[in-house]
């Protein structure tokens, strides 16, 4: 290299700044050309029976996770006549130095209509605090009513038709024999000699309600019975256990009316959604003629849940009356 005066020649200068301006311009290219992060919501169905289950796919793809860190969505457990029954753990899938995360949610809805979700976005933060939000588009699902037009049991309501009554002497000589044979049994039942009857005790089980109602749905599952019935016997039972070791009245309460005096028992959150959505479906096959899936084990599995979690409350509560 030649120096004039202790100093580069114009020529080396002039190469040095051809040379920096080249590598600004590659990073600066580089910097364009790195993929966007994109954020996908999918639904394996848009369409729906009531009650049915559908699988909702949140997905975010090339987060680089050296420069960006990624808020993801948390959606309730209930939006828009919509419910979350279950959230799969976030999974990541790093390729390139780029990570793609994904999650999956079972929904359900029992409530008919055309439903939107939320808009669904996440927040990503770079390392300068700088932060840029993500969104989907729209996202629709049609809840569609029960069909009941093919089962044979089903009859559409008729208009009270109105009858013509005619006087019938006969049954009204019956009705006036009828009620002095009446009377004259109740007179010799009140004025006749009574014996003592023997006093006739009924047995125990020595079972506790808890033991009661598991032994009550072990002999329900060995029973292969029709859909209705089986729901509307594990029914009774959780609302018999209910009643006889809380102490409360459900065996006549509504659906709304149960899920409101269990909400006190039931202060976990997850344990009583689960539960609350057991409650309509078994209202939905009760009274809707709801035929649901192969869904037995699982339905009785959280009622066993339930009940467990009830008795553990029952046993604390006594052990702190006792201190």
């Amino acid at each position: 290299m030649k120096k004039v005066n202790g100093q580069w020649s114009m020529v080396n200068r002039k190469g040095a700044f051809i040379l920096k301006l080249i590598i600004i311009s590659c990073i600066i290219f580089i910097t364009k050309q790195a993929p966007a992060q994109t954020i996908s919501a999918t639904l394996d169905r848009d369409k729906i029976l009531l009650g049915e289950q559908v699988t909702l796919t949140l997905q975010v793809q090339d987060v680089n996770t050296r420069l960006t860190t990624l808020q993801w969505l948390n959606l309730p457990d209930t939006f828009n006549h919509i419910e979350i029954v279950k959230r799969d753990i976030i999974d990541s899938i790093d390729a390139g130095g780029l990570t793609t995360f994904s999650q999956k949610l079972l929904i359900t809805s029992f409530d008919s209509g055309r439903w939107q979700f939320p808009e669904l976005k996440m927040t990503l933060t770079d390392n300068n605090n700088k932060q840029t939000v993500i969104k989907t588009p729209p996202l629709f699902i049609d809840v569609l009513p029960v069909d009941v037009s093919n089962l044979k049991d089903y009859h559409p309501i008729k208009d009270i038709i109105e009858v013509d009554v005619k006087k019938n002497i006969y049954l009204i000589v019956a009705l006036v024999a009828g009620g002095i044979l009446l009377l004259f049994a109740l007179w010799w039942f009140l004025f006749r000699k009574k014996k003592p009857k023997p006093v006739v005790v009924k047995p125990k089980d020595n079972l506790t309600n808890y033991q009661r109602a598991l032994k009550q749905i072990d002999l329900l599952q060995q029973q292969n019975s029709p859909a209705k019935e089986f729901y509307q016997r594990l029914d009774d039972i959780y609302r018999t256990y209910f009643d006889e070791e809380l102490d409360v009245k459900t065996l006549q309460n509504t659906t709304d009316e149960l899920m409101m005096t269990m909400k006190l028992y039931l202060p976990d959150e997850k344990i009583r959604t689960v539960f609350y959505q057991l409650i309509r479906l078994t209202a939905a096959v009760k009274f809707a003629k709801y035929l649901p899936e192969d869904t037995r084990k699982d339905d009785v599995q959280t009622v066993l849940a339930t009940l467990a979690y009830i008795n553990q409350y029952r046993i604390k509560q006594n052990a702190d009356r006792m201190v």
